[in-house]
């Protein structure tokens, strides 16, 4: 007879959940925009999909907000970027 797999209980997924956002958090830090939308489309894809285990709908969301999170970084600092030129070659 097959031995039961062992399911880790809540607290170490969490735990290990964790681990791995920060890690993404970091490799997402260096990407560009373009490459963050991309990621973000792939997860969008990859969360309708009804097959999807309730484990991997909670990381892939949460990376989806991660990536999304770093392209509105990125559009608010290049905003920030125009206005300043915009002030800096406004007359006096």
């Amino acid at each position: 007879m097959p031995k039961p797999k062992k399911i880790k209980d809540q607290s170490s997924f969490s735990q290990d959940s964790k681990k791995t956002l920060d890690e993404d958090k970091l490799i997402i830090q260096e990407l560009s925009y373009e490459e963050s939308l991309e990621k973000l489309n792939t997860l969008l894809s990859k969360l309708q999909n009804e097959s999807l285990h309730v484990d991997d709908l909670k990381i892939s969301y949460l990376q989806a907000t991660l990536y999304l999170e770093h392209c509105e970084n990125l559009l608010n600092t290049i905003e920030q970027e125009v206005v300043e030129i915009e002030i800096d070659e406004s007359p006096l």
